[in-house]
């Protein structure tokens, strides 16, 4: 899809703009990211990214790219709820990321399933570090209590 702020193309499960790191809101009727409060096109209210991909699919939280809960990351001054999608500098689920220069703007991706949950480093510069191995990019590594998490110079341990 386009970013309506930069006209930048971006992933469609995008909940920020990849390239300008602004949050997007979207018509539920014409299903395209827009400026505003309201569609202009139809004139409908906008939703956040949340609401919108959360209609999409059904309401099934399982399946909800924002889906979160039972985990968190816990370190640099941080307690973060556990959320799949993908995250990074400019873009994702954790905006608190954004001031740190050394994460890359698209970063990686958590993933939770009936399994637990899983990280996924996108081949980023600085790398995504799992008990101090650098992972391989994109290949899900699976997380448990206790784990240390680096995030480039991000620290955290996951809490489940």
């Amino acid at each position: 899809m386009i970013c309506p702020f930069c006209k930048k193309m971006i992933d469609d499960d995008s909940l920020y703009c990849d390239q300008c790191g602004k949050e997007l809101k979207f018509c539920p009727v014409c299903q395209k990211p827009h400026r505003g409060t309201e569609c202009q096109v139809c004139g409908e209210d906008l939703i956040d990214g949340k609401e919108y991909f959360s209609r999409l699919n059904g309401g099934d939280e399982d399946s909800d790219t924002t889906a979160g809960g039972q985990g968190y990351l816990i370190g640099d001054g941080m307690k973060l709820e556990l959320k799949a999608g993908p995250f990074g500098r400019t873009s994702g689920i954790y905006p608190e990321f954004s001031s740190c220069i050394f994460v890359s703007g698209r970063h990686g991706e958590f993933a939770r399933s009936a399994q637990g949950w899983t990280v996924m480093d996108y081949g980023s510069t600085n790398g995504t570090y799992l008990n101090g191995e650098r992972l391989k990019p994109n290949v899900p590594y699976p997380l448990k209590q206790g784990d240390t998490l680096n995030v480039s110079r991000l620290r955290f341990t996951i809490q489940l």
